[in-house]
């Protein structure tokens, strides 16, 4: 005996469920379109398209629409269902028996996801009558946010202490709509905030956004060592502050001199033995800085211990050579070695070394 293939054992299992949903009144439907259950089938048959554009809305938002559908035939149609292909919609059609040349209402309510981008879906509407064309109601538009940032995070990158830099910032908005800086909830330490203009802005996909431009300056103060700046712009909207965007700023604060080295350390010595340590001062490369060997200043507090001399090094940068003799054994050198090379702050240096008996 010859066992049935898979195929066939589908087709069978379907029509058991077919069978027994009649039996306790159920309508089973199979799709092969990706449609929720009780969705008629567009694929046979004649069609008629009605599109629904929705424009731009927000990501969350609700909204209802009602559209018509006229009998364009010449007998009733009977309502056989009516879906959609998504179950952000809902959907109802009255009445049920749509007489010749009249027009039913198709009531749709549609909810937009928390994403954003364009949207098309699709509602169905059947009647049992063979010569009644499936309906195909499109939706289509695209969902925007309340307010969206171009660029959504702006980078200082590396910003000397003590220059000034700035960057462009626009906050796009839906039509006639306006964002606010609320200055109180940002957090601007050391930054200013101009508003520059606005302007609309045309898409392709017939939709427009104003978009309102503003000029963020960043003037941070001279710092030593190159450490993470931080900051946040909040846009409201006016009408309701339930509606808000946050920006944040982001930048490194660099020392105008990089120090090739934190420290000054000679390592393990025995008495009476010399060493030397080179620490190479250089400009930053964003900082308009010419080092002068004559205009640098040092001082240290060890005394006769240590002997510093400068020398112009390449590139606009200075060269320190810091010797040191070792004393009695089983001692160490503890200090602090001062430079100041008349641009931004003085530069201070951790001295140690350890004497071996």
């Amino acid at each position: 005996m010859k066992r049935p293939t898979g195929t066939v054992l589908v087709w069978s299992a379907l029509a058991v469920l077919a069978s027994t949903g009649v039996a306790f009144g159920v309508s089973v439907v199979l799709s092969r379109n990706g449609m929720f259950p009780g969705a008629p089938n567009p694929d046979p048959g004649p069609k008629n398209t009605i599109i629904v554009d929705i424009g731009a809305i927000k990501p969350g938002e609700s909204l209802v629409r009602q559209v018509e559908i006229v009998n364009s035939g010449t007998v009733n149609w009977t309502l056989k269902g009516v879906s959609s292909d998504c179950s952000c919609i809902g959907q109802q059609f009255q009445p049920s028996i749509l007489a010749p040349g009249k027009a039913g209402k198709l009531d749709i309510r549609f909810r937009a996801s928390q994403g954003v981008g364009s949207i098309q879906k699709h509602v169905f509407v059947g009647f049992h009558e063979s010569e009644a064309p499936v309906q195909v109601v499109v939706i289509k538009g695209v969902a925007r946010a309340w307010a969206t940032a171009s660029p959504i995070l702006v980078e200082f990158g590396d910003v000397i202490g003590g220059a000034r830099t700035s960057r462009r910032l626009q906050v796009l908005t839906p039509p006639d709509e306006h964002a606010e800086l609320d200055r109180e909830k940002s957090e601007l330490p050391n930054c200013t905030v101009t508003y520059v203009q606005s302007k609309r802005m045309d898409f392709m996909d017939g939709t427009c956004q104003d978009v309102a431009e503003y000029d963020i300056a960043l003037a941070l103060p001279v710092a030593i060592g190159t450490s993470p700046w931080m900051g946040k712009l909040r846009f409201v909207s006016p009408s309701e502050k339930v509606h808000q965007l946050d920006v944040p700023l982001t930048a490194s604060v660099c020392p105008p001199i990089q120090c090739s080295s934190e420290q000054v350390f000679f390592g393990m010595l025995v008495p009476g033995e010399s060493a030397v340590c080179r620490v190479r001062l250089t400009p930053h490369t964003k900082a308009d800085v010419l080092l002068k060997a004559s205009e640098c200043r040092v001082s240290h507090d060890l005394g006769d211990q240590l002997d510093v001399a400068v020398l112009q090094g390449e590139g606009g940068g200075l060269l320190l050579e810091v010797r040191h003799r070792a004393g009695r054994p089983k001692s160490s050198l503890v200090g602090h070695l001062t430079v100041d090379v008349g641009v931004g702050p003085a530069i201070v240096l951790p001295v140690s070394a350890y004497v071996n008996g």
